[in-house]
C-alpha cells in the first residue's frame, strides 16, 4: 500500500500504476485537473504504444515487457508493496509474440456457401488475440490473405460436425487455432476429439487454444503431428495428462497453460520430459502437491510459473522452486507458501512475485523485499469473479448436463 498525501491509493495493476500516481499529483493543480490528468495519461499510453511497437519491430520469439517493469519502478520507492486487484488483463513479464508460419500470401478456398467459423487476421506479430486489432474475415467461398499475416481460425458447427469438408485446403492454412465446443447431448461427446484430429493435418499451426472445450487426452494425442506448435492452452478443459508422454516430440512447445484442468498428478512427471523446453508453464487450479510438481525442477528454461490457488502447496515445494535457474515470474497466490520460504529463492532472477493474504500479512513481507530487492511483489487483495445470473445459469445448463463444467 502506497502513501500519496493522506490517500490511500490501491493500484489496479501494474500498468496502470503510474497512471494512479499522475492523477493524484495533479489532484492540488490549479485549472481543470481532470484535463490534465487526461492529457498526461493519453501521452503516457502513446509512450507505451510506442515501446510496444519497438519491441514488435526487434522480432524477439520471446517478449520482455520493460513498460510494466518501468511502471513498477516508479511505484515501489522505500521497499513498498504493492496491492492489486486480481486481473486477467494484467501484462506479464514473459510471453511468446506470435508470428505467421509463413510469409508467403495464402488463397483458402472453403467449399459451397457454408460457413466454417472465422478467420482472425493479424498483420503484424501479436502477444495474444486480445493484442491489437485483427481483421474479421467470414470462412466461406474463396479468401486472400496477404504475405506475412497471421491466421487465426475459430471452426464453428459446421466444421466440428464434418471436418473432411476442409480436404482441399493446404496444410499451411492456419497459424492459429481457437476451438471451442460443448456437446449437447452423449451421441455428441466426441465430436471434438474427432476434429482435432483432423486438424493435425495442418503442419503450420504454431499456437492452439482449446480453453473451454470439451477434449479429451485421446483428442491430445493428435498435437504430436504438429511440429511447429509453441503455443497450446486447455483451460477448463477434460485432459488428465496421460498423454503427455507421448508428445515428446513437441520441441518447440515453449507455453502450456492447463489452468483449472484435473490432472493426473503422475502425469506431471510426464509432462516435464516431454516439454523440457517450456518458458512458459501455468497450474493455475490444479490441485497440485508438493510431491506432484518435483518433476518440473527439471524445467530450467522455465521463466514463468503460475501456481495461484493451488492449496495444496506449502513451503514443501520450495526446493523445487529453488531449482528453476531461469524463473523470472512467479504466482502464488490463494497457496501456503509462506514469506519465509520465499527468501530460500532470493538466488534465483525473480522480477515479479504475485502473492495473497494466504501466504502471509504484508508486514511479513517486508523482510523479503529488503534481501530481494530487485523482485516486485504485488499482493492480490481481491479476486474479481463476476457474478452468474439466474439468466445465464439457466442459459447454460444443457451444456454441462450435471457436470458443472
Amino acid at each position: 500500500m502506497l502513501q500519496i498525501g493522506k490517500q490511500k491509493v490501491f493500484l489496479l495493476g501494474l500498468a496502470l500504476a503510474t497512471s494512479a500516481a499522475a492523477f493524484n499529483n495533479c489532484s492540488n493543480c490549479q485549472g481543470a485537473p481532470e484535463a490534465n490528468a487526461k492529457l498526461n495519461k493519453n501521452e503516457k499510453n502513446r509512450e507505451k504504444e510506442k515501446e510496444k511497437e519497438k519491441y514488435r519491430k526487434q522480432g524477439p520469439t520471446l517478449a520482455h515487457s520493460k513498460i510494466n517493469e518501468t511502471a513498477a519502478e516508479k511505484t515501489t520507492k522505500g521497499n513498498a508493496l504493492n496491492y492489486s486487484t486480481f486481473s486477467t488483463k494484467t501484462d506479464v513479464f514473459h510471453n511468446v509474440y506470435r508470428r505467421p508460419s509463413v510469409i508467403k500470401e495464402r488463397v483458402l478456398e472453403f467449399p459451397g456457401n457454408k460457413q466454417f467459423g472465422t478467420l482472425f487476421i493479424f498483420d503484424k506479430p501479436s502477444i495474444s488475440r486480445g493484442d491489437g486489432a485483427p481483421k474479421l474475415v467470414k470462412a466461406r467461398g474463396l479468401v486472400k490473405i496477404p504475405a506475412g499475416n497471421l491466421i487465426e481460425f475459430l471452426p464453428n458447427e459446421h466444421f466440428i460436425m464434418a471436418p473432411h469438408q476442409l480436404d482441399k485446403l493446404p496444410a499451411d492454412a492456419f497459424d492459429a487455432v481457437r476451438m471451442k465446443y460443448f456437446a449437447m447431448d452423449d451421441a455428441e461427446e466426441d465430436r471434438a476429439d474427432e476434429a482435432l484430429l483432423y486438424l493435425a493435418r495442418f503442419k503450420s499451426i504454431k499456437y492452439l487454444d482449446l480453453d473451454r472445450c470439451e477434449i479429451s487426452d485421446r483428442g491430445m494425442e493428435a498435437i504430436k503431428n504438429l511440429p511447429n506448435l509453441v503455443t497450446f492452452t486447455a483451460m477448463n478443459s477434460s485432459i488428465t495428462g496421460k498423454c503427455f508422454k507421448k508428445l515428446g516430440v513437441l520441441k518447440e512447445l515453449r507455453q502450456l497453460k492447463l489452468q483449472n484442468t484435473d490432472p493426473d498428478l503422475a502425469c506431471i512427471a510426464d509432462l516435464a520430459k516431454a516439454f523440457p523446453n517450456l518458458w512458459h508453464l501455468c497450474l493455475t487450479r490444479t490441485r497440485v502437491t508438493n510431491k506432484a510438481i518435483e518433476p518440473i525442477a527439471a524445467l530450467k528454461s522455465l521463466k514463468r510459473l503460475d501456481l495461484a490457488e493451488d492449496s495444496f502447496l506449502d513451503d514443501g515445494c520450495i526446493p523445487t522452486l529453488a531449482c528453476l535457474t531461469s524463473l523470472n515470474n512467479l504466482e502464488i497466490p490463494e497457496t501456503r507458501i509462506t514469506a519465509q520460504g520465499l527468501l530460500k529463492l532470493k538466488h534465483l532472477p525473480l522480477k515479479r512475485v504475485d502473492v495473497s493474504i494466504s501466504n502471509g500479512k504484508p508486514e511479513s513481507f517486508e523482510k523479503v523485499r529488503s534481501v530481494m530487492k530487485s523482485t516486485i511483489f504485488t499482493v492480490v487483495t481481491k479476486y474479481e469473479k463476476p457474478p452468474v445470473s439466474e439468466s445465464e445459469q439457466t442459459l447454460f445448463a444443457p451444456l454441462s448436463r450435471g457436470r458443472k463444467l
